[in-house]
């Protein structure tokens, strides 16, 4: 279900926070899952860590017997319906990973997730599933509200009126239009700062990760039709013959 000022803010700002979609076991369950999944990547000499930060990859598919625990994200009904808004029913899941911003960890430089943009027509959309407090000091996610409808690309290094530090509670979600200026910034409390990251598009766009491709049979035999369209499997080419 999304509401009226739900619609506005993604309208006019260009993001909103849904609070509390987490419950504690959930949030609890998806940190021990990220971090079985980094220390296999570690042992396995296929990862992205460093003093600053670790990231991981295409998670529907690392941990099979945890499957649904990410599913579960995707089709979150209190945040799907957002994206659906922005994209329509048909959008599909371009990637889900994991990002951990670590103490010491130095502010992104504002970007969109989205190189191309296209005139009253929203392409993609993005989600932070918030593992740990988002707070001024953690490396939190800061934005530039309706920069979504500036039509360009930020300039390196300059400072925007209204750019703001979102701060929401663990077990939130951040949805926004991926044209939304926005980065992380400056982690400094000496804490870890965890998020997902469910990135949608839509059908005819091709997915930061084919997920058709790396489906274990023993899953794709129990998705639903609605999983199915989701992950990608009903994609086809916008230009028929």
């Amino acid at each position: 279900m999304i509401t009226e000022e739900q619609k506005y803010q993604l309208d006019i700002n260009g993001y909103t926070v849904v609070e509390d979609v987490l419950s504690e076991e959930t949030r609890r369950a998806l940190i021990e899952a990220l971090e079985e999944i980094f220390r296999r990547e570690l042992e396995r000499g296929r990862h992205h860590q460093n003093e600053q930060h670790r990231l991981t990859h295409n998670l529907p598919y690392k941990l099979p017997d945890r499957f649904d625990l990410f599913m579960n994200l995707i089709e979150h009904p209190r945040v799907l319906p957002l994206h659906e808004y922005l994209l329509g029913e048909d959008l599909i899941l371009s990637s889900l990973n994991a990002r951990e911003a670590r103490p010491g960890c130095q502010a992104q430089g504002l970007h969109p997730d989205h190189h191309v943009s296209v005139p009253n027509l929203n392409l993609v959309s993005n989600t932070v599933w918030i593992l740990d407090d988002f707070t001024p000091t953690n490396g939190a996610t800061r934005v530039v509200p309706g920069s979504h409808n500036y039509g360009a690309r930020p300039q390196p290094g300059r400072a925007y009126p209204g750019e703001t530090i979102v701060m929401a509670r663990a077990g939130s979600a951040l949805v926004y239009n991926a044209f939304l200026w926005h980065g992380s910034s400056a982690n400094t409390d000496g804490k870890n700062r965890r998020g997902i990251f469910g990135y949608f598009t839509r059908p005819f766009c091709k997915q930061q990760y084919d997920t058709t491709r790396g489906c274990p049979p023993q899953i794709f035999a129990r998705l639903t039709p609605r999983q199915r369209h989701l992950l990608g499997f009903d994609s086809v080419s916008a230009y028929e013959d």
